[in-house]
C-alpha cells in the first residue's frame, strides 16, 4: 500500500495556549522568542494534511518541547488538493506542494546559529522534513509520527518514529522492514490507526504518555551529553 498520508484539509491551530508566551494566541508561527540564538535550541513542527498542531502527539510534543527551552515554529499548509485518499496522483501532488511551501516558510532560518535542532512531524509532514533536512543538508534530529513508506527514503543519522500497526494507510510489514533496513528506532502500537489511536480512551491516553515519554528521552539524550 502507498500513499500513507493524511486526508483532512489543515485546520486551526493549539487550542489552549494563552499560558504559552512563545505561541500566538492564533498559534502564530512568527510569534517567537527571537532572542539570542547563539547556540540556541529550536524545535520546526510539519503537520499532516488534516493532523494539525491542535491534535494530542503535536499539542503536546510543542509542549514538550517549550517545557526545555527550545524556539518553537511550525509550518502551514494551504490550497492543498481534497480526496486524496486512495489516490496516488493526488498524493504526491499533496507532497510536492507541502515540501514548496515547506522551503518558502522556513527560508529565513539560519540554522548555523543554532546548536541543537528537532524537526518532528506527523504523517505527510514526516517526509516533508526529511526530505528537507536531506536537501538543505541539516543537521537535525527527527521524530517521526506514524511516518509513511516514503518517509524511509530520505532515512537521517538520528531518528526515531512512532507508527499504529491498525494503520488503514499504510502496510505494516513494510513500514517495520523499511525502519529495519534504515536502522530507524521504530516503537509500533498494536491497536493503534493513523493517529495511534484505538477507539479506547484509556488503552489511548496510555500510548500517548509512553509516546511522550519516549520523545522526552530522545530530546534529553543530547542535552544531557551536553552537560557533561
Amino acid at each position: 500500500m502507498t500513499g500513507a498520508y493524511d486526508i483532512e484539509m489543515n485546520v486551526s491551530g493549539i487550542r489552549d495556549n494563552s499560558d504559552n508566551p512563545d505561541i500566538g494566541m492564533n498559534g502564530d508561527n512568527n510569534a517567537v522568542d527571537r532572542g539570542d540564538k547563539s547556540g540556541g535550541k529550536m524545535a520546526i513542527f510539519f503537520p499532516g494534511i488534516g493532523y494539525h498542531k491542535g491534535k494530542p502527539l503535536l499539542y503536546y510534543s510543542i509542549k514538550l518541547m517549550q517545557q526545555y527551552g527550545y524556539e518553537i515554529r511550525d509550518v502551514e499548509y494551504h490550497d492543498m488538493p481534497v480526496g486524496i485518499k486512495g489516490n496516488d496522483d493526488l498524493m504526491r501532488k499533496a507532497g510536492r506542494i507541502a515540501f514548496e511551501q515547506t522551503c518558502e516558510q522556513l527560508g529565513d532560518i539560519d540554522f548555523t546559529e543554532y546548536g541543537d535542532v528537532v524537526l518532528i512531524g506527523k504523517s505527510i509532514g514526516t517526509v516533508v522534513l526529511a526530505r528537507f533536512a536531506e536537501d538543505y543538508n541539516i543537521d537535525a534530529r527527527q521524530i517521526w509520527y506514524t511516518p509513511v513508506e516514503e518517509t524511509f527514503n530520505y532515512a537521517g543519522r538520528d531518528v526515531i518514529a512512532f507508527f499504529g500497526e491498525a494503520d488503514p494507510l499504510s502496510d505494516t510489514s513494510v513500514i517495520k522492514e523499511k525502519a529495519e533496513h534504515t536502522g530507524i528506532k521504530l516503537h509500533t502500537y498494536p491497536y493503534g490507526n493513523h493517529s495511534i489511536e484505538s477507539g479506547d480512551v484509556c488503552r489511548d491516553t496510555g500510548y500517548l504518555h509512553e509516546i511522550m515519554k519516549l520523545t522526552e528521552e530522545f530530546v534529553l539524550r543530547k542535552t544531557n551529553k551536553e552537560l557533561h
